[in-house]
């Protein structure tokens, strides 16, 4: 019975050694770090398309007239889906009069198109050029696309001849 616990001996040894960091190493093999997802791909806009003069006081609003300042304003921005490898999580779509303080849009969404209505609303002539929206794709680890840009315009509000407001 002696003999047999002698035999333990060097194989206990052995391994208290290795748990003890001593003894034999063996290389680790190389862990492959995931490949990470591309970003959304760049958002493709088709409406409104570039330099695109949005009515004002239009009854397609929807909205019901208000009597000085009229039926309000109307813009739907489409794009195009993007190609997200990891996934879409939402859209960011943004709306500005250049130099102006507040986005008349600025919001996230799902879906590729945001319908932008103001309801006795309008913009005043001095402000009616220089707008811009731009949209990007966030995918559902957080990485965004570049943003897709254009301009657009207002037409002027009037009720008859009048200027909206006046």
């Amino acid at each position: 019975m002696l003999a047999k616990n002698r035999a333990l001996v060097p194989v206990l040894a052995l391994t208290l050694a290795v748990a003890c960091g001593e003894g034999p190493t063996i290389p680790a093999a190389p862990i492959p770090s995931p490949t990470p997802a591309a970003p959304p791909s760049r958002p493709v806009l088709l409406a409104p398309e570039a330099d695109a003069v949005i009515p004002q006081n239009d009854p397609a609003t929807g909205c019901a007239a208000v009597p000085g300042v009229g039926t309000g304003l109307r813009v739907a921005f489409d794009w195009a889906d993007v190609d997200a490898p990891a996934g879409l999580d939402h859209y960011e779509i943004h709306a500005q009069h250049e130099g102006a303080t507040f986005p008349i849009v600025d919001t996230t969404t799902r879906a590729s198109q945001h319908v932008h209505v103001a309801c006795g609303s309008y913009v005043v002539d001095s402000n009616l050029d220089n707008w811009v929206w731009r949209v990007r794709a966030v995918d559902l680890r957080g990485q965004a696309s570049e943003w897709a840009e254009r301009r657009f315009s207002y037409a002027p509000c009037r009720i008859g001849r009048r200027p909206c407001g006046s």
